[in-house]
């Protein structure tokens, strides 16, 4: 039996204040005011204007049923803390509440100080689990981060027209992109909730479910973009040559969203919201930093390649990062609880 009771004024408080203290708490909540002005007396004003305006208060006919739990709460507690909020309205309920309880021989007048105790309490159980599963996403962003205006600084050394080209190509690429970042999240949330709750065919089921959507989103997407090619160009004023790069690097990306849009949600979304942190890292470790980049630097100032085909080099990660995302994915491996 729980020693100690808590009387809240929020419902939605209690059940989140109550795993802060402990087990041997009891957090409950009078929902409010459980009493109001009575509607007896003279004119029924529930206030005697005779005698100093003295008030008569009765329990709320809404509230007779959460006084009567009250007062059961009360009579198997030990102690009895009254923690109102701290305004005039929450002293009033307060006081309400101790007249109706008549708990006053088991209220204890102390501070519970949830914050000091809890909040600011050291766990390095839990820490270690944040850092094994944090260090691994934060590495590979900051990778992820310096490798591209790398990658933009090599077709900046190309030609003036590959800079503007590049810059309209991406421009309407990256709008698009958003739809795949936001399907990375909403993959990551539903694996997360699924490994939490322990339900191993559930999982399965949805994660195929959501790569088959990837690689359909991927397509559309990818006709979307082919599609406004010309419309879009349109809006801008460029020399014939960067018009020319701008079309077939829009062409091209048009491809590449494809791979994007499966290996991003699979690898930073499904296997990573599964437990996997480190996976991602790795692929993006040897794909950008051992391949793409080296190529990159070779087909731009060794091979002296045309800037369509540097751009494909950079930007062929997209294409086979999905292979070893296929092969981490379906082998479920990746499902792993983080922390208990």
């Amino acid at each position: 039996m729980k020693k100690h009771l808590v009387i809240v004024e929020s419902p939605s408080k209690s059940k989140t204040i109550e795993k802060y203290l402990g087990k041997e708490y009891k957090v409950v909540s009078s929902k409010g005011h459980v009493c109001d002005l009575a509607t007896r007396g003279k004119e029924g004003l529930g206030i005697d204007v005779d005698h100093d305006f003295e008030p008569t208060y009765s329990i709320s006919r809404d509230k007779k049923d959460v006084v009567k739990e009250l007062k059961a709460d009360v009579k198997k507690a030990q102690d009895v803390y009254l923690a109102s909020d701290p305004d005039r309205e929450g002293e009033a309920i307060a006081w309400h509440i101790l007249e109706e309880l008549s708990a006053k021989k088991k209220l204890k007048d102390k501070k519970i100080e949830l914050f000091k105790q809890k909040l600011l309490q050291s766990d390095d159980s839990l820490r270690k689990d944040y850092m094994k599963a944090a260090m691994p996403i934060i590495l590979a962003q900051i990778l992820w981060g310096v490798s591209v205006p790398m990658q933009t600084a090599i077709l900046g050394h190309l030609s003036d027209d590959a800079i503007a080209a590049n810059s309209v190509a991406t421009t309407f690429y990256q709008y698009l992109k958003v739809i795949v970042i936001a399907m990375t999240s909403a993959s990551a949330v539903m694996m997360g909730n699924g490994v939490g709750r322990g339900n191993m065919k559930r999982i399965r089921s949805d994660a195929r479910t959501l790569a088959t959507i990837d690689v359909a989103v991927g397509i559309v997407l990818g006709i979307i973009l082919f599609a406004l090619k010309n419309p879009l160009l349109s809006m801008y004023q460029l020399s014939g040559e960067a018009l020319r790069l701008a079309d077939h690097l829009i062409v091209i990306m048009s491809f590449v969203m494809v791979g994007m849009s499966y290996q991003m949600p699979v690898s930073a979304g499904i296997i990573q919201g599964g437990g996997d942190t480190k996976f991602n890292m790795v692929m993006s470790m040897i794909s950008t930093w051992a391949i793409v980049m080296p190529l990159s630097f070779a087909a731009a100032f060794w091979w002296k390649l045309p800037v369509e085909l540097v751009v494909i080099v950079i930007q062929s990660d997209q294409f086979f990062k999905g292979i070893p995302a296929f092969i981490r994915f379906r082998s479920y491996r990746w499902v792993k609880k983080l922390t208990n």
